[in-house]
């Protein structure tokens, strides 16, 4: 999945709207209220003969359109546009104005503030609305009485309860969000691991046999032509079959979910699986290495995980030996029992030190075969063998937990 994918899904999920419609919303918000200010301030006087307001001049005129025009940034920045909201309404207030339904600001800066902005700014804000309401009250403002205070309490705790609920799911809504693109990310990442995985061990099973193929032969052309012959048809069919592997791996990486029918499985090679391990002894067989193959168990019904898995770490292992350990012989014995699958790769050679430069680039083999056995649910370990030799033994099991398999007695292990 690309980057552009993942953002595009993520700001589907968060569902908030662009920054053009935003703007669009706060000018149809700070309209609607300014309407309402004009046709709601009109009348001179209250229903409380008492109160008589005082004529609308310019300062009302221009303190209103103040008030109108902080809407538009009620979002970005929500403490500095309620502390001014407060201060010009409750002026309006005490100077005795008819502000009519210019009120309704207030719970609207309230409500951005708690929605928008941090917890600290929230809670400024509401001693911002408490200090404002209690001097309009103790101030026996003209148009501001008991009731008008009851009235701003109950509607500043409204407009609270509602930005901090909407506070609430944003978070949720961002959050989750940010879990599926973590999801996503970890899916390719995991991807990229299993293709490196299956490249290396193609590649370099692949060369491993080409590269003894072609001494054979080189050894044998003047004395068996017949012999040298046959080594390079191996050669030969050892770069069409990893060719094949190859392009089932790539195959993938160019696969469009999205567009039905983009991949035909049906020229796909398939997954190599214990069936295949004798064929793969045979390629790996020359006049100065003879693995044999051991087999206990039926072998019919195995999860293709785990198949696949029990011929790619064969398939390391004897590459290994060939080429660090400088093997003569390895044994191949594979068991299947109630459990699971018990694999043992036991050859002849020493643990032979890789240069220092080339360590970091001749572990990805160990590394790989312990990564596919522990992505089965299995174990593995790797070492000297008691009886000599290097040895490598798994367990993959075919259902429930692995058992564990203990570590060699010997921490140092060839380089893979």
């Amino acid at each position: 999945m690309s980057a552009s994918t993942v953002r595009s899904r993520f700001n589907g999920v968060h569902g908030r709207l662009r920054p053009a419609g935003r703007r669009i919303l706060d000018g149809a918000v700070a309209l609607v209220l300014g309407v309402a200010t004009v046709a709601s301030s009109s009348a001179t006087s209250s229903v409380d003969p008492f109160v008589v307001y005082r004529p609308h001049d310019a300062i009302f005129v221009a303190l209103v359109s103040l008030c109108i025009g902080l809407l538009m940034f009620r979002r970005t920045k929500p403490l500095v546009v309620l502390i001014v909201e407060f201060a010009v309404i409750t002026g309006l207030w005490t100077a005795g104005y008819n502000t009519g339904a210019l009120p309704g600001v207030l719970l609207v800066v309230v409500y951005s503030t708690v929605a928008y902005a941090s917890r600290r700014e929230a809670f400024g804000a509401a001693a911002v609305a408490a200090a404002c309401t209690a001097f309009l009250y103790f101030s026996n403002a003209p148009a501001f009485r008991g009731g008008e205070a009851i009235a701003c309490i109950v509607s500043y705790a409204a407009a609270i309860g509602v930005g901090s609920a909407y506070r609430t799911q944003r978070q949720l809504t961002e959050a989750l969000a940010r879990e599926r693109v973590e999801a996503t990310r970890a899916q390719v990442l995991d991807e990229r691991l299993h293709i490196a995985r299956e490249v290396h061990d193609i590649v370099a099973h692949s060369l491993g046999v080409i590269a003894v193929q072609a001494g054979v032969g080189a050894h044998l052309m003047d004395g068996d032509p017949q012999a040298a012959r046959a080594a390079l048809m191996r050669i030969a069919e050892r770069s069409r079959s990893s060719l094949d592997e190859l392009r089932t791996v790539l195959a993938g990486l160019r696969c469009d979910d999205q567009t039905p029918g983009s991949l035909d499985h049906a020229q796909l090679r398939p997954v190599p699986s214990i069936d295949d391990l004798p064929e793969l002894l045979r390629e790996r067989t020359t006049i100065d290495f003879k693995p044999t193959l051991t087999t206990v168990g039926p072998f019919e019904e195995l999860p293709t995980g785990v198949g696949h898995a029990v011929f790619r770490i064969v398939q390391e292992a004897l590459t290994n030996a060939v080429r660090h350990g400088r093997a003569t012989a390895a044994a191949v014995t594979i068991e299947r029992d109630q459990g699971g699958i018990r694999l043992s790769v036991l050859d002849s050679g020493g643990c032979a030190d890789e240069p220092a430069n080339n360590e970091t680039r001749a572990g990805y083999g160990m590394i790989g075969m312990r990564e596919r056995a522990e992505i089965v649910g299995g174990s593995l370990r790797a070492g000297p063998a008691s009886s000599g030799g290097f040895e490598v033994v798994a367990f993959l099991p075919l259902a429930g937990d692995a058992r564990p398999v203990s570590e060699p007695s010997g921490s140092a292990g060839r380089p893979a």
